[in-house]
């Protein structure tokens, strides 16, 4: 019944009324009063006193006795603090796109009280992510620290391929992209990143000699860093290592960055123990 009440309470909720938790959210214990907020949004005190009678009756809004000021409920306070979120988020993105303030200001007020809970969850990562690409692209060249303390704490799906190195030179894609899930996952915290490649099925190849196909397994994955060889971490079913190790880069007719890092690697066929190899790692974002 309590969930049911608080999505009906939000479905009433009007630009004004979002607009006054918002602002009463960012004055923070100084509060407001309702000639002050009548002047910031340049309506009639009375529309202000309509919208505040509202909230005080869903206990959003509280009046200490001793002073005018209105505050925030703690109730309010989470709700304000979820719209200024996402406000935010959606105004900034659509200033970014050319939209004028006046008017990126009224339609991402309109835009976050017309989403669903559902919706926003996948949408305002995905524009966030945008924002955050945007920032990224003005970079020539970003390195994998720069590019983690660009990021907010979270996890990330990224798209990657592996590339095997010939004597020419060339590159051609690797058996080892049906080694590992797709996508990879990118998981930031406090600044610093860490690529999760989760292996699905082991590698395999079709012997030149009899035409049999035999069964690869990766033992270990290392990279170069500072002049030393170093080696990725391994869990059961995944191997893992920092994204501080990848270049990256971007074109000026791509809408992406790449991130590259070259490994070697040690696999096994059945009992028997493979030379070590070199490939390309590059992921997608």
């Amino acid at each position: 019944m309590g969930f049911r009440g608080e999505e009906n309470m939000q479905s009433k909720i009007t630009p004004l009324k979002a607009r006054v938790l918002i602002h009463l959210f960012r004055m923070g214990k100084e509060g407001g009063t309702v000639t002050h907020l009548a002047d910031q949004f340049g309506v009639a005190k009375s529309t202000v006193s309509r919208a505040i009678g509202w909230c005080e009756k869903n206990n959003l809004i509280q009046q200490p006795a001793e002073g005018r000021k209105i505050i925030l409920s703690v109730k309010g306070r989470a709700l304000a603090e979820k719209y200024q979120h996402r406000f935010e988020i959606v105004r900034q993105w659509l200033v970014s796109k050319g939209v004028s303030c006046a008017d990126a200001e009224r339609d991402a007020m309109s835009f976050i009280l017309n989403l669903s809970d559902a919706s926003a969850d996948i949408l305002y990562p995905e524009i966030k992510l945008c924002q955050i690409r945007k920032k990224l692209l003005e970079q020539e060249k970003i390195k994998g620290k720069d590019f983690c303390e660009a990021l907010e704490d979270g996890r990330y799906p990224v798209g990657f391929m592996f590339c095997r190195c010939r004597d020419s030179c060339g590159l051609s894609e690797s058996w080892l992209n049906d080694v590992f899930e797709h996508p990879g996952e990118l998981v930031i915290n406090n600044k610093t990143g860490i690529i999760i490649l989760r292996v699905s099925n082991p590698g395999s190849y079709v012997s030149s000699m009899n035409g049999l196909q035999i069964d690869q397994t990766i033992q270990s994955i290392r990279y170069i860093e500072n002049g030393q060889l170093q080696n990725t971490g391994k869990k059961e079913g995944y191997f893992y290592f920092p994204v501080h190790i990848l270049e990256f880069l971007h074109y000026e007719d791509h809408r992406f960055l790449q991130g590259t890092v070259a490994f070697k690697l040690s696999c096994t066929a059945g009992s028997v123990a493979m030379p070590e190899m070199e490939a390309i790692f590059t992921m997608y974002f």
